[in-house]
């Protein structure tokens, strides 16, 4: 997707569904896994709904292994995706720089 199309995607308008009220992320651990293990915390899915029973698509955004580019890279894909009407899912993973 070009500069053209992403630029497109911003902002999101009132009435999609981020800001329907609905639960848009799904932490993938609990606070005791998040305490435990801290670079966990804050990991899992944002969800873009899309038509119920349609396919999905799963978008794991790069970031040069030192952050995950969700915002800049994985939600205008997942928006173009759930334009279309299917659901679309943001991984928001952990990412470690080389030690």
């Amino acid at each position: 997707m070009g500069n053209a199309a992403a630029s497109q995607c911003y902002p999101p308008r009132r009435g999609t569904t981020v800001f329907s009220g609905r639960r848009i992320f799904y932490e993938l651990c609990d606070d005791e896994q998040g305490r435990e293990e801290p670079d966990r915390e804050h990991t899992g899915l944002f969800y873009f709904r899309g038509k119920p029973g349609a396919p999905f698509a799963i978008v794991s955004p790069g970031g040069g292994f030192s952050y995950v580019a969700s915002l800049h890279e994985g939600f205008p894909y997942a928006l173009e995706i759930n334009r279309e009407g299917y659901n679309a899912f943001v991984l928001r993973y952990r990412a470690r720089a080389w030690r």
